[in-house]
């Protein structure tokens, strides 16, 4: 390696010389064959990722003070375009330059947040030292009251094992006298509409926060719906995409009737919590939609969204995955109504958008329907990418009219 790593990831194989006995997660500096100063990162050699490169600067000093300045760095970012108003994801790994850190803020109407975070390298488990201690300091430093938060570690991750760390247990961490409970936490999304879950037993960090932008979109494209909308959220999770459509079209005065259908009891009676809630009659199927589709209702809606969880891990699961895409996507198809709209989703990184809008012309022609694609889109600007860093670009998004 004779320039500096464009990627922020150098692969052990790739190494031609080594230190041995540097600590896992020391911050080490890169060299050229011929000594030349590359960069410098997080080293550990316990991990394929033998080498996560943070910046180019040879005088840079990486500890505990950069590290709260970067976070207040992100957190401007996010200020910037105005996701600070609602839930959002705050530190991105390698897209804030802080790899292995995963932080999503849960901001409650009354200004009371679940601060939920990973930490997934062996150098940010470092660097972060004591959690409650660095956060307070940011808190403080964004003129944030510490005691309205409450600190959710979520290092469950099998990541962390690839690192040559234990897997942590889920811990909440209070700031303060204040009682937040995490395992029933009401907060707000994108358009002040709230929904309420258990962050502290969820997936990751909780509840995903990667549809802001989508939702914002797909409502601005819901120009003509009749009086009564009818809206089937397929692998719906705690029904985000329902609650928050059915509420808005609820605030255009239309009635609003929601299906929700996944495959876990817990997820449903969530989404069915949150659909009372806007009183948005809410109806509950348990159902594995790819395996089990006869028990989704056969019937015709207005809306229908498919937003399952990753079906491709990695490449060698592409094409199996891309065939549990198309069943979800032609089950999709066969409940929504002449003039429908279908919005199809997929947060799998190896499947482009451009395969997406494959599977949906392939579940069209299967099914005898005529698309109209009408938008698509990516993450929200609170999951940044980088731009040498492809593994950070997976979510992508098709609203079409279903003829």
């Amino acid at each position: 390696m004779h320039t500096p790593p464009k990627h922020p990831w150098v692969f052990k194989q790739d190494l031609t010389d080594v230190v041995r006995g540097t600590p896992p997660g020391s911050v080490v500096d890169l060299y050229n064959p011929k000594g030349k100063f590359l960069c410098k990162g997080f080293g550990n050699l316990n991990s394929q990722i033998a080498f996560r490169k943070i910046s180019e600067d040879p005088k840079l000093v990486i500890d505990r003070e950069w590290l709260i300045e970067n976070m207040l760095t992100a957190w401007k970012a996010r200020e910037a375009v105005k996701y600070t108003q609602h839930s959002f994801r705050w530190i991105f790994s390698e897209a804030d330059d802080l790899p292995g850190l995963i932080v999503d803020y849960f901001k409650a109407k009354d200004d009371t947040a679940v601060i939920s975070f990973q930490v997934l390298t062996a150098g940010m488990e470092q660097l972060l030292g004591d959690p409650k201690m660095t956060f307070t300091k940011v808190l403080s430093a964004l003129t944030l009251n510490p005691e309205n938060h409450l600190l959710l570690i979520k290092n469950k991750s099998s990541v962390r094992e690839k690192e040559g760390l234990m897997p942590g247990q889920n811990e909440a961490i209070t700031l303060g006298s204040k009682i937040i409970d995490s395992k029933k936490f009401r907060f707000l999304i994108t358009g002040q509409v709230e929904l309420a879950c258990n962050l502290y037993d969820g997936q990751k960090t909780g509840f995903f926060l990667d549809q802001s932008m989508n939702l914002q979109q797909t409502l601005r494209l819901l120009t003509e719906t009749s009086e009564t909308v009818k809206i089937l959220d397929l692998f719906c999770y705690v029904g985000q995409w329902g609650t928050y459509l059915g509420r808005k079209l609820q605030e255009q005065n239309k009635k609003v009737e929601t299906c929700f259908v996944d495959a876990s009891e817990n997820a449903l009676t969530w989404a069915k919590q949150n659909g009372e809630y806007y009183e948005l009659s809410p109806r509950t199927v348990k159902a594995d939609i790819i395996q089990k589709p006869q028990l989704i209702p056969d019937e015709l809606f207005d809306i229908v969204i498919c937003d399952p969880p990753a079906l491709i891990k990695n490449k060698k699961d592409f094409f199996p995955g891309r065939k549990g895409y198309l069943k979800a996507n032609r089950e999709a198809m066969k409940r929504t109504q002449k003039g429908g709209l279908l919005l199809s989703c997929s947060c799998s990184q190896p499947l482009t958008s451009q395969d997406l809008k494959g599977v949906l012309n392939e579940a069209a022609k299967n099914e005898n329907r005529t698309l109209t694609f009408l938008g698509e889109s990516v993450q929200g600007p609170d999951h940044p990418v980088h731009p040498h860093f492809p593994q950070g670009h997976y979510l992508k998004m098709h609203l079409v009219r279903v003829d």
